[in-house]
């Protein structure tokens, strides 16, 4: 529980530095890809705290780049 209060807490801290900056210059596109992003994080980071298998990135990895390596290999 005190880990998931902690990320929560940095999560929150990053986001008072980041987003006045970007709301401030008007940066509409950049503060929801932003955000959109940090959410992710944020949920990810959650799920390792709490223990949830999560799938590696690496297989994601090797189903797009396969095709390409087969390609200029052969």
């Amino acid at each position: 529980m005190m880990m998931l209060i902690a990320v929560l807490i940095f999560a929150l801290a990053a986001a008072a530095l980041e987003l006045p900056v970007l709301i401030r210059k008007r940066w509409i596109k950049e503060t929801v890809i932003f955000s959109v992003l940090f959410v992710a994080g944020i949920a990810l980071s959650i799920a390792s705290v709490k223990s949830v298998p999560l799938p590696s990135p690496l297989i994601v990895l090797k189903m797009v780049y396969s095709p390409i390596s087969s390609w200029i290999f052969n």
